[in-house]
């Protein structure tokens, strides 16, 4: 569990380090994180700790190094069913492919991400469509509950009203 945790405290360290241009810092708290999640066997941080190192070594001149972290995104984000990470990496390697003239990967890489993205949108509005469900259900529980609250209080002061009514003329 410390493992998985020290993977993400590395994944973010890595972007600060990067963000503010330091990044051979950057580059080694990615593979640190990624060690981490290797251990602990977490897909999930190491797809992200690899697509930020793509990122990375990206911006520093090193497309050999980021195609084959981009390419790590993909494989362990697709294996931990992460699309939030093999989705921009997919992107990251079609851009990457098409400035080099690799177009039929680049093309190749399109489709996958394609699939992917509308996969996600689907599944978005889905979401979407439940949770604006749950929330017509959750109001018309409200109201449900308001009318029977009001409902209550009418009869408890029709109550009252008789109790007061009975109480004046015994006086």
């Amino acid at each position: 569990r410390d493992d998985a945790f020290r993977g993400m405290v590395n994944r973010m360290l890595g972007e600060a380090y990067r963000l503010s241009g330091r990044s051979r810092q950057a580059i080694a708290a990615l593979k640190a994180g990624i060690a981490f999640s290797e251990r602990y066997d977490n897909p999930a941080v190491h797809a992200t700790c690899a697509r930020a190192l793509g990122d990375t070594e990206h911006q520093l001149g090193n497309y050999v190094a980021a195609e084959a972290a981009w390419s790590e995104a993909v494989v362990k984000g697709h294996l931990g069913a992460i699309p939030e990470e093999e989705i921009p990496a997919l992107d990251s390697l079609r851009a990457l492919y098409i400035r080099q003239g690799r177009f039929e990967e680049a093309l190749s890489i399109t489709g996958k991400w394609l699939i992917l993205r509308d996969s996600m949108a689907r599944m978005d509005a889905t979401k979407d469509l439940m949770r604006s469900e749950f929330d017509a259900v959750q109001l018309a529980d409200s109201l449900g509950l308001a009318l029977r609250t009001q409902q209550q209080s009418i009869r408890v002061e029709q109550r009252i009203g008789k109790e007061r009514t009975r109480r004046n003329m015994a006086l």
